[in-house]
């Protein structure tokens, strides 16, 4: 986390026109689409050490297992020690494992 504070500080003041201009690319680059969702990450004030930083941030912090038992309907919820929000889950769930046509 520290990596990405220091990160965010020496980079506060960079403007999408500058960013834009330094890697043309980037509005191919950094938009994503899957499941009729479109993400469009180009227009925010991210560079590629961003991105590199928040990926180094999902695997120290164990993402990827903390997904997984969502899905499977563990008390994520520390908080409120309850379930994270099932239903959109169980919808995934039912489209996940659902033969498809």
């Amino acid at each position: 986390m520290e990596g990405l504070e220091v990160h965010a500080a020496v980079n506060r003041n960079l403007h999408l026109r500058d960013i834009f201009a330094q890697d043309p690319k980037r509005g191919v680059r950094l938009k994503v689409e899957a499941v009729g969702i479109y993400l469009d990450y180009s227009k925010n004030r991210i560079i590629d050490e961003t991105v590199a930083l928040l990926l180094q941030l999902a695997v120290e912090s164990s993402l990827h297992s903390r997904i997984d038992a969502m899905f499977r309907g563990e008390k994520i919820n520390v908080t409120e020690k309850r379930q994270f929000c099932m239903f959109p889950c169980a919808l995934l769930k039912r489209r996940r494992s659902s033969p498809r046509e």
